[in-house]
């Protein structure tokens, strides 16, 4: 495991050191590996971000037999195997008001500009899509600790492994351009949509993905669009792109759009939506139906 798979080889400073602790005989668990990865890197990113003056991260992975004794603490946990991912790091902690509200959408410690608060919102909903459970502790200036729970799957036979391999999740054709302005979104979107077979090509706002796509139009067949951006949202790019091309397909991506626009949006031929946090799977469908629309 390194860092540089889950995108985070830019975002380390030097003065950040790394400890592993990987078990080597960890049972497999039902999930897209995508998403196991973007989980890992907000935790990740989210450490990095508490240890402005450098510190130590560490990533323990072993298996764990969850007992009544772990339910008697944590009613919520069910009996049965697990693969534990932990993530801690010494940085500043979390203050006690601050713990309650850690996993809700935007709502961050951050100074303004340094994020939208979506990374551990962002991780929480996706070990919840797993069956998964995630704990937080963490002391004020000593550092804090994520813990992840997966659930394991009791059959490791082929053709359950054929099935999910030979699945619609791995066929594509075609270029997309991702248009976010978040670096580990684009790199999360980027590795999703590798994993699917297309070609990609990444712009950072709006205004730069309009130059990208005046410059490759022949070649692109999607944009996949956050919609809050700065220089250029998302819905002015759109109306920008469609005044080029009237069969361009679109994809917004958001995580507050009200359900007004999710709708609006998802009776427009040739466009979809996708609401963050989001799974392999969602986008693949979401991409799927949105090229096969007229």
């Amino acid at each position: 495991m390194s860092m540089s798979e889950f995108g985070l080889d830019r975002a380390l400073e030097e003065n950040i050191k790394i400890k592993r602790s990987l078990a080597q005989d960890l049972k497999n668990i039902k999930g897209d590996k995508t998403a196991i990865d973007q989980i890992i890197m907000n935790l990740c990113l989210n450490a990095i971000d508490a240890m402005p003056e450098g510190g130590i991260i560490s990533i323990e992975t072993r298996n764990q037999f969850i007992d009544e004794s772990d339910i008697a603490v944590k009613p919520e946990l069910k009996y049965g195997e697990y693969v534990s991912v932990k993530v801690s790091d010494t940085g500043h902690g979390i203050m006690p008001d601050d713990m309650i509200r850690i996993f809700e959408p935007f709502y961050t410690t951050r100074e303004i500009g340094k994020g939208t608060g979506l990374g551990l919102s962002m991780a929480f909903g996706l070990v919840k899509q797993h069956d998964g459970y995630i704990y937080c502790t963490s002391k004020v200036h000593e550092g804090t600790i994520f813990e992840i729970l997966l659930p394991i799957i009791e059959t490791n036979s082929i053709n359950e492994k054929k099935r999910f391999i030979d699945s619609d999740l791995y066929t594509g054709i075609g270029t997309i351009l991702i248009v976010e302005d978040e670096i580990d979104l684009i790199q999360i979107l980027e590795e999703m949509l590798t994993t699917l077979d297309y070609d990609v090509l990444c712009a950072y706002d709006g205004k730069s993905a309009l130059k990208v796509y005046q410059e490759n139009r022949d070649n692109i067949d999607l944009i996949i669009s956050d919609i809050i951006m700065p220089k250029m949202d998302g819905k002015e790019l759109y109306q920008k792109v469609k005044a080029l091309d009237s069969e361009i397909k679109f994809i917004f991506i958001s995580g507050y759009a009200s359900k007004r626009f999710y709708n609006k949006t998802n009776t427009v031929p040739g466009t979809g939506f996708l609401n963050k946090p989001f799974r392999l799977s969602e986008v693949a469908e979401t991409i799927k139906t949105v090229l096969n629309s007229n």
